[in-house]
């Protein structure tokens, strides 16, 4: 039996059956989600492969699967094109919380669409509001399939770190500028934290400057980047930490450790892999 069936089935039962449930908007919708308009990549990989409400408009940034590449855009750059999103017929467009502001989002909503926020700072919040929209297209179901993928994938990469006592720091390397690091509140600190290792870095929920002197006072004994490792490997002010020095560093693919989406399970086990590595050089 799915250990999530019962904790989704008394969720959707809430969505549904109580009228207290909060929406961005403060009113619940009044019908089944069909159709979606992703203003989030974390969104648009999710909700497209875990539910059955339709892809109909993307940001620029949106990509995975693959398919989504067909669905026209309505966002390029930092604002979304609000005339291209008032002509496109959809239930509900699903925006980030931790990339717009209210201001930002009010002309979707004084337009009259339906907005549903994302704001996955846990894996507990992705969770639950996953689950919460998948309940407004009774995928409820398919969500839980899931939630077991993520369950399975934290389940393993434990069994490979645990007892190893690691710190860990999540860097985006600087192409040119200045690199930025995780904050020790942030989903991918989360993911961290839930396989059983440290996160290292500033407190916060976002990634911020990296402060060299910090970093190299901190000495983590992993560093994951965002792609390729070189930009921060040939920073020199960074060659005495044992990370690099012991060849612990490692690079995943910027799209899987930033996103929130349907790739997470993949980010986990990643993690799982390459920290068991890490364990073994110790």
């Amino acid at each position: 039996m799915r250990r999530h069936w019962l904790w989704i089935l008394l969720a959707a039962l809430f969505a549904f059956g109580c009228d207290k449930v909060e929406r961005v908007g403060g009113t619940p919708p009044p019908k089944l989600f069909r159709s979606f308009i992703s203003l989030s990549p974390s969104a648009s990989e999710l909700f497209s492969q875990y539910t059955d409400v339709k892809l109909v408009g993307r940001t620029v940034s949106c990509n995975w699967p693959p398919n989504v590449t067909q669905v026209p855009v309505v966002m390029r750059g930092v604002k979304p094109d609000y005339e291209a999103i008032q002509k496109i017929d959809a239930d509900v467009v699903v925006y980030d919380k931790q990339l717009f502001s209210e201001a930002d989002i009010e002309p979707i909503k004084t337009s009259g669409k339906e907005v549903f926020a994302l704001d996955a700072k846990t894996l507990k919040d992705l969770r639950t509001q996953a689950v919460e929209f998948a309940s407004f297209s009774m995928a409820e179901l398919k969500m839980s399939e899931y939630m077991d993928l993520l369950d399975s994938a934290v389940d393993g990469a434990k069994a490979q770190v645990t007892g190893s006592d690691l710190k860990v720091s999540i860097i985006l390397p600087g192409q040119g500028s200045e690199h930025m690091i995780a904050g020790t509140e942030s989903f991918q600190a989360d993911c961290l934290k839930q396989i059983g290792v440290k996160p290292v870095g500033p407190s916060g929920t976002n990634f911020v400057p990296l402060n060299a002197e910090w970093l190299i006072s901190e000495n983590p004994d992993v560093i994951i980047v965002a792609d390729d490792p070189t930009p921060f490997v040939s920073d020199t002010r960074f060659k005495s930490l044992k990370a690099i020095t012991g060849r612990h560093l490692f690079g995943i693919k910027g799209d899987v450790l930033l996103r929130a989406g349907s790739r997470v399970d993949k980010l986990i086990r990643s993690l799982g892999d390459l920290l068991a590595q890490a364990k073994e050089g110790n």
